[in-house]
């Protein structure tokens, strides 16, 4: 038989596990909305610099919105190409 103390222990970490991912996601949220860019980067600001643009490759996206991560804005690329405001075509992407 397991001492109370120990199944209490188990189901704290339980509670606390399932939080966090919560409240990691509601800081990344944040910073892309409130930061100049060095942890996130907003869909918007994404969607209007490929709109500016008759096709532009990944490398300049990324290279305009430097200190950002590559990964935050393929990211963004990939959400907002699979809501259909963008495409990629020969390795360009460009607005629908």
């Amino acid at each position: 038989m397991q001492n109370p103390t120990a199944k209490r222990g188990q189901t704290d970490s339980m509670v606390g596990s399932a939080e966090e991912p919560a409240m990691k996601q509601q800081k990344i949220e944040e910073h892309g909305v409130e930061s100049s860019g060095t942890t996130g980067v907003p869909e918007e600001s994404v969607l209007e610099f490929v709109a500016s643009h008759d096709g532009v490759f990944l490398d300049k996206v990324v290279k305009h919105f430097n200190g950002s991560r590559r990964e935050s804005v393929v990211e963004i690329l990939d959400s907002l190409e699979s809501e259909f405001k963008i495409y990629r075509k020969n390795r360009k992407y460009m607005m629908m």
